[in-house]
């Protein structure tokens, strides 16, 4: 859900989005008196995805937790969501996203289970919503599926957000990686449902391509939705991480489809790298804020397979401006961990994951990125996320990468935990202690709890006037451990919890 369209108009996101001499800021400019959690209670809530969650002997099942805001953060030991009818393998979890689907007062969670089999179509994929209340989610509800599900498809690997069609409701965008286009094998699709007052359930599908879908492109890997614009209605950034670019394989394609009329248009606008080359997979994280805080949304692209001077996998992430025609053509600025205050490295990875908020409590969105083939010391892969702080210029500021063990951060780096695979994207507040900043879940869904491995766990960095910070919680399935906070469940080996946090 984008909470800018949690109150209906062009005044409204116009209010939020600001102009120079808007206070987005502060609460009340940024809407934080507004209806933003599944319970009403104007806290915001936490979901969290644990896709290898065994339900009896149903292995990886999957299964979300669900943590309730409180004015003294999240409160541990939320509710436990499941599927109607789980079955071994689902993978229930692996994706989530935030959105007022049925027009009421309370946010719903649609949840991803992309390896869903239906009938005798292998890894199909199916989403389900929950609707929100003022005692929580309540369902399981609408079970969303393709007209036409083939095997391997994957639908619902990724969900997004917004409203496309202005009015007033949110709409669903669910990625299906996996989709064969004619005989192109995992070219990838898009399938968008229309919010309405009765939800999701009976809403009219619109599917989105690709100009020329090729096999393997895997479009639909990533999604962003987000006013590039400045139009009443929301667009749409799809990422395809396996798009062949001038004979280089898996350089990557962005694709923006905008809003007109009763939803989104095609064909969209294709966005490339200056400098394509084989393996950058750029388009498999995107973001979206208003980073200069001029009324206008920008788009953030990670290439997490980016080479630069033989450091192969290093990664990179290219900003595209927004203006008012849209998403602006020419060369985007691109970020590498040296600019966003880390050290260039051979596999680091960076750009995997990407997320916007308010971090530092100014007027100007933020970004985060995650790292997570950084190496701390001598543990390889154990991952880190940096920050760039907004400005009237764009993307600047930075402060030092936050990893697992430092600046109070709870837990310790381990070999292979990949901190920051997962981060929880913005523009809605993720305000979780209702203060003046906005907060950043991060999932690391490969941390071994105990003798568990992979069991996974989130760790909860706090906004500041400094930008995010390492003191907050760390979460995981269980009973307490080393000054964290436990969640519904119980830590088992393989549950990924924290593969998708929203």
């Amino acid at each position: 859900m984008r909470r800018v369209l949690l109150l209906v108009g062009t005044m409204v996101l116009a209010t939020l989005l600001g102009s120079p001499a808007t206070p987005v800021g502060t609460a009340a400019a940024a809407g934080r008196a507004e209806l933003v959690d599944f319970n009403g209670d104007n806290l915001d809530d936490l979901a969290i995805g644990a896709p290898g969650e065994n339900l009896g002997v149903r292995a990886d099942a999957g299964a979300v937790n669900v943590q309730y805001g409180s004015p003294a953060g999240l409160a541990g030991n939320g509710q436990v969501l499941t599927q109607g009818t789980p079955e071994a393998g689902d993978r229930f979890g692996a994706a989530l996203a935030k959105g007022r689907f049925n027009d009421d007062d309370f946010v719903d969670l649609a949840v991803g289970a992309p390896a869903e089999d239906l009938g005798r179509t292998d890894a199909a994929g199916v989403v389900t919503v929950f609707y929100g209340s003022a005692s929580g989610l309540t369902g399981p509800g609408d079970i969303l599926q393709q007209t036409s599900p083939e095997n391997g498809d994957a639908f619902g690997s990724t969900l997004d957000s917004g409203d496309f069609n202005a009015d007033g409701v949110d709409d669903l965008a669910v990625g299906a990686p996996g989709e064969d286009v004619g005989r192109a094998v995992d070219a990838g699709a898009v399938t968008v449902f229309s919010g309405a007052a009765g939800g999701l359930g009976g809403a009219a599908a619109q599917n989105l391509f690709q100009v020329s879908p090729e096999g393997g492109d895997r479009f639909g890997s990533a999604l962003e939705a987000g006013p590039f614009d400045t139009g009443a209605a929301f667009d749409l950034a799809v990422g395809a991480p396996g798009e062949t670019v001038a004979l280089a394989g898996a350089a990557g394609a962005v694709t923006v489809f905008y809003a007109g009329g009763a939803g989104l248009a095609g064909p969209g606008q294709t966005l490339l790298q200056d400098n394509p080359e084989a393996g950058d997979q750029f388009g498999s994280a995107l973001a979206s804020g208003s980073f200069r805080h001029n009324g206008r949304f920008d788009l953030a692209v990670g290439a997490p397979g980016e080479g630069i001077s033989l450091r192969f996998g290093m990664g990179a992430v290219a900003v595209y401006l927004g203006e008012p025609g849209g998403i602006t053509p020419g060369s985007p600025r691109t970020v590498t961990q040296r600019e966003a205050g880390g050290a260039e490295e051979t596999g680091d990875q960076f750009g995997s994951a990407l997320a916007a908020g308010l971090y530092n409590g100014d007027d100007f969105y933020d970004l985060a990125i995650g790292s997570p083939g950084e190496d701390i010391g001598t543990v390889a892969d154990a991952g880190a996320v940096s920050t760039m702080h907004g400005s009237a210029g764009g993307l600047a500021g930075t402060v030092s990468p936050l990893f697992q063990g430092n600046d109070g951060l709870g837990d310790l780096p381990e070999r292979g935990d990949r901190f920051g695979q997962t981060l929880a994207k913005g523009i809605f507040s993720n305000n979780f202690n209702d203060d003046a900043f906005d907060d950043l879940a991060v999932g690391v869904a490969l941390d071994d709890v105990g003798d568990r491995p992979d069991a996974g766990l989130v760790s909860l960095l706090q906004g500041s006037p400094a930008g995010l910070q390492g003191a907050g919680t760390v979460y995981f399935q269980g009973a307490d451990l080393g000054g964290g906070a436990g969640v519904g469940g119980v830590a088992e080996a393989g549950d990924l919890l924290g593969a998708a946090v929203e």
